[in-house]
């Protein structure tokens, strides 16, 4: 699974057009395709972002039942 998160992370690096709209100045405009990417990669951030919190849930509950199995 990490491997995914890493090519999705990849993904929105790559992505000419998420890049464009992360740095988008206010005269800048987006065809109805590219918004169309661009709430798709949204969508990737997101679900990266809720599985990277996810992990870090699952790490600390097994550290706590770790330590509480020693005591």
């Amino acid at each position: 699974m990490k491997e995914h998160l890493k090519n999705l992370k990849e993904y929105l690096d790559d992505d000419v057009v998420y890049k464009r709209y992360e740095y988008k100045k206010e005269d800048d405009y987006f065809s109805d395709y590219e918004m169309f990417c661009i709430n798709h990669c949204q969508d990737i951030k997101w679900a990266i972002d809720e599985l990277e919190a996810l992990y870090e849930l699952v790490k600390e509950l097994k550290n706590e039942n770790i330590k509480t199995r020693k005591d």
